[in-house]
């Protein structure tokens, strides 16, 4: 199972307001990422899911590490560690959700994690100006239309 996200357990990547005087470019980044997923579970460093980073993907009990290095998962690197948006996951934590799976299916590894990461939070043309990450449950379709899009722009 999935490490809770919650105010009580380690995961919560909330240290207040930054100070972003002395930050590196990917340093700021990386705090854009952790505040605009915030109200989405947030992100927590892949190492610290329980249960051994076992989650249920398409009926089967999988490894998160796995699936993240066969591109099933989105998880990007900073500070040596890497970090995975939780959103990913189902309410419960024990399995993937399939909304951001198909979305990330959709992509076909033509985005690297950052740049993918930053592309569920931006507000995206093809979506209304809405975020991918806001419409990933009530709009899938649209969400993955324009994922499709977006990657054959990208791609041409």
């Amino acid at each position: 199972m999935i490490g809770c996200t919650d105010m009580g357990s380690e995961p919560v990547i909330d240290a207040g307001p930054p100070d972003m005087s002395a930050a590196m470019p990917q340093d700021r980044q990386f705090i854009a990422l952790m505040a605009a997923y915030r109200p989405y579970r947030g992100i927590s460093r892949l190492n610290w899911l329980s249960g051994g980073g076992r989650v249920r993907f398409d009926g089967l009990d999988s490894d998160v590490e796995a699936l993240v290095s066969e591109r099933q998962m989105l998880a990007f690197a900073w500070d040596d560690e890497m970090w995975i948006p939780m959103f990913q996951f189902d309410g419960s934590g024990a399995a993937v959700s399939q909304g951001p799976h198909r979305v990330i299916a959709e992509w076909g590894g033509v985005l690297d994690g950052w740049a993918l990461a930053h592309w569920f939070v931006r507000p995206n043309s093809w979506l209304g100006l809405h975020m991918p990450i806001e419409l990933i449950n009530s709009g899938l379709p649209d969400v993955l239309e324009a994922a499709r899009a977006d990657r054959f722009v990208a791609t041409t």
